[in-house]
């Protein structure tokens, strides 16, 4: 009997309204007791996800973070890394500076650290995002961004900001996220994160669930699912809805126990 991989989203898609529930947390811990494994896929660095997934007791099997240039499993073992051009993240910092944004975040894969910032960022929110102990210059000294991300008051400067990015250079990718535009090393993307954990697995059906623009690859690669409250392009490219993660894994276990 093959197992079952279950990758989610994790923000709009397992976090909703600001709230993880204790049906979802339940629903994994059975998933995974009957030998299916579940992964989580997110534009967050690790440590961004790691403090969430821990502070709600959310067990896993890997973690997939900055739209798919960084992997760990759940003993912290590094499955695979990549990381942008800095000669091409110096351009995008010249060059972003000087637009409509909040702020301005890069990222080594594990820890996000404000480059700059217009507005003044809520203190809870730096400290889900980075280590106490880090800083932009430990961060720089290493020269392995993974990813780039820009912050929006609104989501109206979306096109204009991605228009300017695309210009940069033919060696990045950006993704629409939330109010968020997260920009990582061509040719890495959720999809392509998936893939490469898929290498430490065999015979296992492949189940994806998310509700915004940068789950878009992995839900066209998996024919995958969605969150019903999704932007249309997401539901369009989804095979079925779903309210919630829960009923996502419900479904999918009563379903491979009816073909069994």
């Amino acid at each position: 009997m093959n197992n079952l991989i279950l990758i989610s989203d994790y923000d709009g898609t397992i976090k909703q309204n600001n709230l993880v529930t204790k049906t979802f947390i339940d629903c994994v811990d059975k998933f995974r007791s009957e030998r299916n494994i579940f992964g989580i896929s997110s534009g967050r660095s690790i440590t961004s996800l790691l403090n969430d997934v821990n502070n709600y007791g959310i067990k896993y099997d890997f973690l997939i973070g900055c739209n798919g240039t960084i992997g760990i499993n759940n003993e912290g073992v590094i499955l695979f890394e990549d990381y942008i051009n800095f000669e091409d993240v110096m351009k995008l910092i010249d060059i972003l500076k000087e637009e409509q944004i909040e702020a301005m975040f890069v990222s080594d894969g594990f820890d996000s650290v404000p480059y700059f910032s217009h507005n003044l960022l809520d203190d809870s929110f730096l400290k889900n995002l980075c280590n106490d102990d880090n800083n932009i210059t430990k961060i720089m000294k290493f020269k392995k961004i993974s990813t780039v991300i820009i912050k929006f008051d609104v989501n109206s400067h979306h096109e204009l900001i991605g228009n300017t990015v695309a210009n940069i250079s033919n060696n990045i990718e950006y993704y629409a996220n939330m109010n968020y535009i997260d920009i990582v090393p061509k040719g890495n993307s959720k999809a392509s994160g998936i893939e490469k954990v898929m290498n430490n697995y065999q015979n296992e059906k492949i189940f994806v669930i998310g509700d915004d623009y940068n789950d878009l690859s992995m839900i066209n690669k998996f024919n995958g699912f969605a969150i019903t409250n999704s932007p249309k392009e997401v539901l369009d490219a989804a095979s079925k809805l779903f309210d919630n993660v829960e009923d996502c894994l419900k479904f999918i276990m009563e379903d491979n126990n009816d073909q069994k």
